[in-house]
């Protein structure tokens, strides 16, 4: 998922344990584009979704949190999102696919 932003083409290594997950770091993240209070916007939303605290939205937890806003077609759209990895992460949405995801950079 390589997009047109430069600050966000530059992704962390991929974490390999919850307790690496959970080390990240939001100015990482900060752009011309976005500010540290978006950043941590989006990080609270993924962690919304992230329910098991793995650092990664599985499928099933993707489709729980689309099913809870109403969105009909909850299956549909979780299976575009996880064929949109390219198998980059089997275990669900990292944190900097879910950022990529949220401002539309693909």
């Amino acid at each position: 998922m390589k997009g047109k932003h430069p600050k966000l083409n530059q992704k962390p290594p991929a974490a390999t344990s919850s307790s690496e997950a959970k080390t990240w770091k939001a100015e990482d993240y900060v752009s011309e584009t976005m500010s540290l209070d978006e950043v941590k916007g989006i990080k609270a939303a993924f962690d919304i979704f992230d329910s098991d605290r793995s650092g990664y939205v599985d499928p099933k937890e993707m489709k729980a949190a689309f099913v809870s806003l109403g969105l009909s077609n909850a299956n549909k759209v979780v299976v575009n999102i996880m064929n949109s990895l390219e198998g980059e992460h089997p275990q669900g949405l990292a944190f900097s696919d879910f950022i990529h995801l949220s401002i539309g950079v693909a």
